[in-house]
């Protein structure tokens, strides 16, 4: 039926098509689908790519449906691929933009190139699985970042320059720039070898003498094949990923360590230089095919927002809604009910993992006393970690089963037959709740009510608990379903403790959850599409790059890569350092959004006035991320100290927002850090921006004696695994701070409750020091221009403070002059 809907013959006999999506439900065959109706395409002259969310589901059904291509003829034609090596294949389809730049840079020019390529004679299109992924979080609004590499074991000079900057790896002076850096033979003779190119030679060693500096700069694998390893996007263990400079010098740490860990092979491979070459919005990849085509087990839990976008952004107007092959499935236990206490529990940190086992120990047995199977859904692989080593969890410890980005793909087939075992209790992340299929032929578990699904956090995405509720009840078999909630998995959604907590037990819960999900995801909706439009200056100006590159037109290619290539880190002159402190818990999910717009165009505008007023002086920021106690590790995170605005956007880009039931946040040791940078002689002032205030004394004892991980209770824990080792308190770090006359500027935002919590702690912490506090509305129409201002009219005034040559104009005044827009939202 999809089929026939797709193809529509026109008076000629010839096929011409629209974008269409089909909506298949869980466990129907999606895959099947795909397969066949690429096949059709296939014979039709088309080149067909299938994109999917998953590297593991794509290597599966490729290799399960490469008998049919073969039997048809069309292999050649078809291609199962992720969405972002979808990026990597256009790229080469355009000319490869990364080996284009590096030609380019050695000398080679690219009209060669030109030569060699041939017009495309079938037209492509782009089939989908789980399409509606394409337009969620993951990739809306995001980029596929593109990176030429200069290869250290071609280019003898580079491999110099890295080895004379990896002794500096113990030091934390600037100076050594100056004194030890650039008059050494090894960095002059990089710069003579790139002559034309000696920008790039210094934006390297600064990135690299910034990047060095982090000895510790965690891997998630060494691997004496395959070399470094990090998680993706996906949560899948990946050993092509990099981390700037950081992963370069991991190899060299590595390989001090224990030379049959990583070779000396391998750290020279991994030494190079990296030139941004450009990005790849995901947001445009369905534009550049002939036709969009998807299957999805969930449109009709699309956003009025995302139906929106599919219509007017991409054309996508056809819809086909499949009825299920299967009987209705009947059952003496109810799928869900959505009531609270009885298939949703809301928990506290304190006994999130209790409720979690109860809920197993509840669900895994029948009436009659008869074994079931549980899976259990995580968010994430620490948590699920965390509950897997637990004293909950002890009782299927030894016969339990977990699916986690570190399970071999050898031995996920067996796990995932076994996890429909009776009596079989399975533990797995979030990412294999799409497109795993559980099946099993045991009637007798049938007879019991076939498999329990629990997920134990709240999806942002309607489509994603879907998705997880259909890893059971599937093909016709029975299956139940239920949630054990976090309370700050809520926040996320945008629903508070007082929201929840006038609901009684025994009543409905999830439509409460679903209504304030609905408002909370319409605007996260709204601002993903901002970002995509802001994505999308970027990547028109790397197809502009790219057009200058087969033109062979160095000067404009030149001028292009240099403008994503600029030094922006200065060793020298440096008078003004900013620290952000931003409260990254699940209620400043709608702020982060909006500050991932503004960073890059903040640093733009601070870097236009001083060019414009010939001010030398130079500065840096620090964004610093505070959560609570229970995030444990991630209590806090610290980028480096930065001008260069790639590298905060990405840090922003990359922080976590979890955490946080809507009540008092770790401010206490978001100051601890400050004053350990004061130590360093490194602030000049601070911005906080949050929505709550500080812990007191008891919360800060509670919260931090009460947890459990790793095996490790209280004290134990934060003293083995954490550099927070002792109890602090916010009015003793907001002391030392005031001692060094450290300004605070001080900005609360309106809480989930639409009570301003934080205001009277932050009119505190600017009181004595000549900060300044006020509300910032970012959700207000002139938010973003508020915040933009707050951050570079900040940065001007602290540059103008501490110059030691005072700029002949007040670089504030100079800033509201050029941005006029600005005034009525002004610094204050």
């Amino acid at each position: 039926d999809f089929l026939r809907r797709i193809f529509v013959a026109n008076t000629k006999c010839k096929f011409s098509f629209k974008n269409h999506l089909a909506e298949i439900r869980t466990g129907e065959g999606k895959s099947i689908v795909l397969a066949v109706t690429a096949t059709v395409l296939a014979l039709l002259d088309f080149d067909v790519d299938i994109a999917c969310y998953s590297e593991y589901l794509t290597d599966r059904d490729k290799g399960a449906f490469l008998f049919l291509f073969k039997a048809f003829g069309v292999v050649d034609h078809i291609q199962y691929n992720t969405f972002k090596k979808l990026c990597e294949n256009i790229l080469a389809s355009q000319g490869d933009i990364r080996e284009l730049v590096g030609n380019t840079i050695l000398g080679n020019s690219t009209a060669q190139f030109s030569t060699s390529t041939t017009t495309a004679t079938r037209h492509r299109i782009l089939l989908g699985d789980e399409v509606d992924v394409l337009f969620g979080s993951n990739f809306f609004g995001k980029s596929y970042n593109v990176f030429t590499s200069l290869r250290g074991a071609e280019i003898p000079e580079i491999v110099a320059l890295v080895n004379l900057i990896w002794k500096f790896r113990n030091t934390d002076k600037d100076s050594v720039w100056h004194k030890d850096i650039v008059p050494s033979s090894e960095y002059q003779a990089c710069c003579k070898t790139f002559k034309d190119w000696s920008f790039l030679i210094e934006n390297a060693a600064k990135r690299m003498l910034i990047d060095v500096r982090d000895v510790d700069h965690k891997v998630e694998s060494v691997h004496p094949d395959f070399g470094i390893g990090y998680f993706d996007d996906d949560n899948v263990l990946t050993y092509k990923k990099r981390v700037g400079y950081k992963t370069m010098f991991a190899y060299m740490r590595e390989n001090a360590k224990d030379k049959t860990n990583i070779t000396d092979k391998q750290v020279l491979g991994a030494m190079d230089i990296l030139v941004n070459a450009g990005v790849l919005s995901y947001a445009e990849l369905p534009k550049l095919y002939s036709v969009t085509l998807g299957v999805s087990g969930t449109l009709q839990t699309l956003s009025s927002e995302e139906n929106d976008l599919l219509n007017r952004e991409y054309n996508i107007q056809e819809r086909t809604i499949m009825p299920s092959a299967y009987p209705v499935v009947k059952s003496t236990d109810p799928f869900f009910t959505g009531r609270s206490g009885i298939d949703v529990i809301v928990s506290t940190s304190a006994n999130f993992f209790e409720n979690i086992a109860k809920e197993i120990t509840t669900r895994i047995s029948d009436h009659n006393g008869k074994k079931r199977a549980v899976l259990v859904f995580f968010k994430s692989e620490a948590v699920l970690e965390d509950f897997s080593s637990s004293t909950w969890f002890k009782d299927y410890a030894g016969s339990g089963l977990k699916l986690i980005t570190k399970t071999p793909p050898s031995e996920r087939g067996s796990i995932i037959e076994r996890a429909a075992e009776e009596g079989r209790v399975t533990l797995l992340i979030a990412a294999y709740g799409r497109g795993t299929d559980f099946t099993y032929s045991n009637r007798e578990l049938d007879e019991r009510g076939g498999i329990h699904v629990i997920q134990a956090f709240l999806s942002e995405e309607g489509s994603e608990e879907i998705q997880i509720q259909g890893r059971t009840r599937r093909q016709g078999h029975p299956g139940t379903y239920s949630m054990v909630l976090n309370e700050s998995d809520l926040e996320m959604g945008g629903i508070t403790r007082a929201d929840f907590a006038v609901i009684p037990h025994g009543k409905e819960i999830h439509q409460q959850i679903l209504k304030y999900r609905t408002i909370q995801y319409g605007k996260k909706c709204i601002q993903r599409k901002e970002l995509a439009e802001f994505k999308l200056i970027e990547h028109n100006e790397s197809q502009e790059l790219l057009k200058y590159l087969w033109d062979n037109n160095l000067s404009e290619v030149k001028k292009r890569i240099k403008g994503r290539n600029l030094a922006k880190v200065d060793f020298y002159g440096v008078v003004s350092r900013t620290i952000i402190l931003l409260d990254a818990t699940g209620s400043m999910h709608l702020f982060f959004n909006k500050c991932k717009t503004i960073v890059k165009e903040m640093l733009r505008r601070v870097g236009e006035i001083l060019t414009e007023q010939k001010v030398s002086s130079g500065f840096e920021i620090q964004f610093v991320v505070y959560r609570n106690y229970t995030s444990k590790t991630k209590l806090l995170e610290a980028s480096s100290w930065e001008s260069d605005p790639e590298a905060l956007s990405a840090f922003i880009d990359e922080a976590e927002i979890s955490g946080g039931v809507g009540g008092n946040e770790s401010i206490e040791t978001a100051f601890w850090h400050v004053n350990k940078q004061i130590e360093k002689g490194e602030v000049t002032q601070v911005i906080i921006i949050g929505d709550q205030g500080p812990n007191t004394k008891n919360e800060i004892a509670r919260l931090r004696d009460s947890l459990e991980s790793d095996g490790l209770t209280g004290n134990q824990y934060w003293k083995q695994r954490t550099v927070f080792k002792d109890k602090t308190f916010y009015k003793d770090e907001l002391a030392k701070i005031s001692s060094k006359k450290i300004p605070i500027h001080a900005r609360y935002l309106e809480d989930g409750n639409g009570g301003y919590p934080a205001k009277v702690p932050f009119e505190e912490f600017a009181r004595d020091n000549g900060g300044s506090a006020a509300e910032l509305k970012i959700n207000q129409p002139k938010g973003a221009e508020q915040l933009t201002t707050l951050f570079a009219g900040g940065i001007l005034r602290n540059i103008q403070t501490h110059s030691v040559n005072k700029p002949g104009v007040d670089l504030y005044n100079a800033y509201l002059l050029k941005h006029p827009e600005s005034r009525d939202v002004g610094f204050i």
